[in-house]
């Protein structure tokens, strides 16, 4: 496993998540849907949700690159497809008719 990638890819995690709940991208939206205001956001995070959505990503990493690692491509367009496939195939599974 390549740990500077993982490495990287945890901070991208995080960076974007920051960016994507920002008020100004879609922070408000997300408040309003889930019926809170920005003060009781503030007030519920703590320093753990961080770590655990670190370790998250982290793990989704790591499985990611074992994956890719099996399917044996090491390409970039390789690599994008076998995550598209991944996220695709489990993105959706609660709403399949078993």
């Amino acid at each position: 496993m390549n740990y500077w990638a993982a490495l990287v890819s945890v901070v991208t995690a995080m960076v974007i998540g920051t960016i994507y709940y920002h008020p100004a991208v879609a922070g408000r939206a997300w408040m309003a849907a889930i019926g809170k205001t920005p003060e009781q956001i503030k007030a519920d995070t703590k320093p753990t949700l961080y770590v655990i959505t670190a370790v998250l990503a982290l793990l989704q990493a790591t499985v990611l690159s074992a994956v890719i690692s099996w399917a044996g491509d090491v390409t970039l367009v390789g690599g994008a497809l076998i995550g598209l496939l991944l996220w695709g195939g489990a993105s959706d599974q609660q709403h399949l008719p078993l």
